[in-house]
């Protein structure tokens, strides 16, 4: 019986690694970085090994996920902004208006979300009875103001500048529905600013955070 939950505990560890390093963080390559977690990667150990409920959902989440429907359902890039998995295992996707949601909605029916389930349920090895996840209990959407292209769009656009401006890294932040950039020189802040302003962007959509220095990977 240990065994059984020690291997539950660490299948659902790797699980929403696997999510956090996929979903939360669109991270630029261009310069050598490290990765950051953001606040909702982090999952109490007790829900691990305790709360069934979440452990099928978000088994069941990150299944859809990475079965790359978000690619089938984004079919406009207008609407979509982004997606995560928030604090109770659901899969949040973020669009830019209330029309998008009965949109994907239609495509991510029930129907569509229920094998899904069945096999969360036979990945995490739970024999409860007594929890009852339904598909609705998966998937949430949430408004957000810009689309991803937007955001990913300023990425690329600062990817080649980023030794001029003296930027570490630059991370897509899709929770908070912004494009977070690291920079070592603050001073040059107002000069990233206006170069994304030439380039279209505006610069609500950048949160800056100060770094001590570049990152090297060994």
């Amino acid at each position: 019986m240990k065994s059984k939950k020690t291997f539950k505990k660490l299948l659902l560890m790797v699980l929403v690694l696997l999510l956090a390093m996929g979903v939360t963080a669109c991270r630029s390559e261009d310069l050598p970085t490290s990765e950051t977690v953001s606040q909702n990667e982090e999952v109490p150990p007790e829900l691990l090994e305790q709360d069934s409920e979440y452990a099928i959902r978000s088994t069941a989440a990150l299944n859809v996920y990475n079965d790359l429907l978000l690619k089938k359902v984004s079919t406009s890039p207008a609407d979509y902004a982004g997606a995560y998995m928030d604090k109770e295992g659901y899969l949040v996707i973020c669009v830019t208006e209330d029309a998008a949601i009965a949109r994907y909605g239609e495509f991510l029916s029930p129907d569509v979300l229920e094998p899904y389930v069945q096999q969360a349920w036979e990945m995490v090895i739970l024999k409860d009875d007594s929890v009852t996840i339904q598909a609705d209990d998966v998937i949430r959407y949430e408004i957000q103001t810009y689309p991803y292209f937007i955001l990913s769009g300023a990425q690329k656009l600062l990817n080649p500048v980023m030794k001029e401006y003296e930027i570490a890294s630059t991370a897509i932040n899709q929770e908070k529905n912004i494009l977070e950039v690291s920079t070592v020189n603050d001073e040059l802040r107002e000069e990233i600013l206006a170069y994304l302003q030439e380039g279209g962007y505006p610069k609500e959509i950048i949160s800056f955070e100060h770094s001590d220095g570049y990152v090297e990977l060994e």
